[in-house]
């Protein structure tokens, strides 16, 4: 089971990237398949350690919100393994 499943990384600055950690407790994960909500977030598992990192960088401030200065991001990451599905976020107020 995982420690944690969902993580708020608080206010960070566009284009700044962030190390997110989730630490896997209990029997070994093997882990099939592993993805993210999106092409910003790249996700990696260390099967000795339990440890899935997932590296995120925010992207440019939507033109639509341009006049706040900031967006909530909200993303998944999606493993797949001999256990089952598990589904992890992360989310985080973007400022620019």
């Amino acid at each position: 089971m995982w420690k944690e499943k969902d993580i708020d990384l608080g206010t960070i600055p566009v284009k700044k990237k962030v190390k997110i950690e989730y630490q896997w407790e209990g029997e070994p994960l093997e882990v099939k398949n592993l993805r993210a909500s999106c092409g910003c977030t790249v996700p990696v598992f260390d099967k000795d350690s339990g440890v899935l990192t997932a590296t995120y960088t925010p992207g440019p401030i939507p033109k639509h919100l341009k006049y706040r200065g900031s967006y909530r991001s909200v993303k998944k990451l999606f493993i797949e393994s001999t256990s089952g599905t598990h589904e992890l976020s992360f989310s985080a107020l973007v400022v620019s």
